[in-house]
């Protein structure tokens, strides 16, 4: 199992477990059918465009077999229309979904930053780069290789862009429920509804956050608990100020049991 440490910007470090190579071979798999099928629908609605063209024009040039200019100019659009969505595809549903296109999201993997910050276009941007050539060019043995023998299982478009694909849960998960066990459960109506603006990403820093309190109780950690507070409360729309650390403590529980909640 490979296990790999990630700082987030509050310096809480959570760790997660790198996607195996079958994984990601997988999810790569179900995108290029995903591809592939969006792009045979554009070639053949391209096909039938230019069946209509070539009878229209042997009719008005009395049967000629020649394409016309826009039927030739029609065909290389959709080629490059192909080779677009090759490229975009990736790059907007990764952005658009914190690391996963529907092949990553099926298989329970994505791609996060390695220094904990958020992904970027130009990160995604580079990674479908040098995809082109680890991927598609060579069938995927460039990237299997390098990531077979790269200590995070990163490709060179990884490591170029600083990413690395990982399991969709954080091994420190079971924090989550150890945490949720120590509180009375409450069914009924959501306190903080705000809950639904969060990722994983963050209740997963917050889980963290109270593990590592709770076993080390140190100045530090109790510092950090506030910190952690006020920033969730600022995302969530919240009073920063005015808790007590005691109620700092319980406002984080209730978040997490809260999206646990939201989650199931």
């Amino acid at each position: 199992m490979n296990k790999i440490n990630i700082t987030t910007p509050q310096n809480v470090q959570i760790e997660y477990e790198s996607a195996t190579l079958l994984e990601r071979a997988v999810a790569a798999f179900l995108d290029i059918l995903f591809i592939g099928i969006i792009s045979m629908l554009l070639i053949w609605g391209t096909y039938l465009t230019l069946q209509g063209l070539f009878v229209s024009d042997s009719i008005i040039n009395g049967g000629t077999d020649d394409l016309t200019d826009s039927g030739y100019a029609l065909f290389y659009l959709a080629w490059i229309f192909v080779l677009l969505i090759f490229i975009l595809y990736p790059i907007f549903m990764e952005h658009l979904t914190s690391g996963q296109t529907l092949g990553k999201k099926i298989v329970g993997i994505r791609v996060i930053k390695a220094d904990g910050s958020q992904l970027s276009i130009q990160d995604l941007f580079i990674r479908v780069v040098f995809g082109l050539f680890e991927i598609y060019s060579s069938s995927g043995t460039v990237a299997l290789i390098v990531a077979g023998i790269s200590e995070n299982r990163q490709r060179i478009g990884d490591s170029v862009a600083g990413t690395v694909v990982i399991k969709n849960k954080s091994t420190q998960s079971i924090h989550l429920d150890r945490l949720l066990q120590m509180q009375e459960h409450h069914e009924g109506e959501q306190k903080y509804p705000e809950v639904r603006k969060l990722t994983e990403e963050q209740v997963m820093v917050i889980v963290d956050t109270i593990y590592q309190y709770r076993k080390y109780r140190t100045k530090k950690y109790s510092a950090l608990i506030t910190k952690v507070c006020q920033q969730i409360r600022l995302y969530m729309d919240l009073p920063k100020k005015g808790l007590t650390f005691n109620e700092q403590m319980q406002f984080l529980l209730e978040v997490i049991k809260e999206y646990r909640m939201q989650k199931a």
